[in-house]
C-alpha cells in the first residue's frame, strides 16, 4: 500500500520533532505530510521537504494516516469531533495513531467514536 497524505495533530515539544522526522524520512517524493497545530506560532519556521505546517486544519482532508500528539484526551476528542469534525474528513480504511498522553480506556472510547464516524 502506497502512502500519500499523511496528517500530524500537535507540534508541542514532542509533536514537532516526529513530523518532521517523518518528513525527512518519506518513503518518496509521493508522500504529503501536513502538519497541523491551532497555535501559529508552533507552526512557524516548521520546515522540511513534503511538508506542509498549517493552522488550517482543512488541508488534513482526505488523510491515510494520522498521527495525534496531544496533551489529553479532551484535546484529542475536541481535535477529532470538535468543530473541524477531522474525523469525519479522513480517507476510507485511514489508520489513527495516537502519541497522545491519555487513559487507556478514554482511547477505547475514541476509537468506537473515530470508527462510527466513518
Amino acid at each position: 500500500m502506497t502512502i500519500r497524505h499523511i496528517a500530524f495533530i500537535g507540534l508541542g515539544d514532542m509533536g514537532h520533532w516526529m513530523a518532521l522526522h517523518l518528513a525527512n524520512k518519506r518513503a518518496s517524493d509521493a508522500e504529503n505530510i501536513v502538519a497541523f497545530d491551532i497555535d501559529p506560532e508552533r507552526v512557524k519556521g516548521l520546515v522540511a521537504p513534503g511538508l506542509v505546517a498549517t493552522t488550517d486544519p482543512k488541508k488534513m482532508a482526505g488523510a491515510e494516516v494520522l498521527f495525534l500528539c496531544l496533551p489529553d484526551g479532551d484535546v484529542v476528542e475536541n481535535a477529532l469531533f470538535g468543530a473541524n469534525n477531522v474525523a469525519a474528513t479522513l480517507a476510507d480504511g485511514a489508520v489513527v495513531v495516537d502519541l497522545s498522553t491519555i487513559a487507556h480506556a478514554k482511547a477505547l472510547e475514541q476509537q468506537h467514536l473515530v470508527d462510527a464516524s466513518r
